[in-house]
């Protein structure tokens, strides 16, 4: 009884693992996701092949086993595109900016962010008395700008690098770098919707302290305030979601992350 158990239990195995040799038979019938949901149970970060369940990290498209197809390469990434979808779906958004092959727009969306920031460095230490014309505040903050966000940007992803090594995530820093840059959107935005109103309303005011924005005009103030507020906090959102693509942490792990990495790049520059 034994022996007829056994034999019968080989031919079973057997036929089980020739099914899974002709890899590249129907591959492409499969589900381009297919991987991101067949997550390995000992590694969240790695990803089992629906062929030879050998596991892959997840972001590579195609098995290094068996060569099998796991999902879509992306070759470049469509501005446009990937900022709307940061706003419809920002996990799949950062996915796809994961994945691509070419990070397109790193640099052009560091250097709107560090414009962004130059401004909003000089309205907090009320550096505006410095210059001699808000034409001159402006020159400034265009070209200095450029060069601080891809500086901090760098800097910035770097944290993030270096914490989730620690962790001993295996990731890339290209990929971090990316991930950073278009976390930034939001402020983006703010520099191209809000910024241009704030100048309208305020002028040179904006950047002195004399007389108090918040007594010139409180209700314009406090809206600004608020609009601007919003757009950090929506930076931070989507840098916790890129943090989350990155590492498959939960969301309130990959906050901690990304709130903890950009205090440690941004609170010197306002601590000056």
């Amino acid at each position: 009884m034994r022996s007829s158990a056994s034999d019968f239990s080989r031919p079973a195995y057997h036929h089980k693992a020739t099914t899974r040799q002709p890899v590249h038979e129907g591959v492409n019938n499969l589900d381009p996701h297919l991987v991101s949901v067949r997550q390995s149970q000992s590694n969240p970060l790695m990803s089992k092949c629906p062929i030879c369940q050998s596991e892959n990290e997840w972001f590579v498209t195609s098995c290094k086993h068996c060569g099998s197809f796991l999902q879509n390469k992306v070759d470049t990434l469509n501005l446009f595109e990937t900022l709307w979808k940061l706003v419809d779906s920002p996990v799949e958004a950062f996915r796809k900016i994961v994945l691509a092959k070419h990070k397109n727009y790193v640099v052009v969306l560091s250097g709107f962010f560090g414009v962004a920031f130059v401004f909003a460095f000089l309205w907090f230490h009320q550096f505006g008395g410095r210059f001699d014309t808000l034409l001159s505040i402006l020159s400034f903050g265009l070209l200095l700008g450029p060069v601080m966000g891809i500086g901090f940007l760098f800097v910035l992803s770097t944290v993030i690098y270096t914490l989730l090594r620690r962790f001993r995530i295996p990731v890339r820093f290209r990929n971090t770098l990316a991930v950073s840059s278009y976390a930034c959107a939001p402020i983006v935005f703010s520099l191209f919707l809000v910024f241009p109103l704030e100048l309208m309303t305020f002028g040179m005011d904006m950047f002195t302290s004399q007389p108090p924005l918040s007594i010139l005009n409180p209700t314009s103030f406090v809206l600004f305030l608020l609009l601007d507020g919003l757009a950090v906090l929506w930076f931070l959102l989507l840098l916790s979601f890129g943090v989350h693509v990155l590492t498959g942490f939960q969301l309130l792990k990959s906050g901690a992350i990304a709130l903890g990495s950009t205090a440690l790049t941004a609170v010197p520059f306002f601590l000056v």
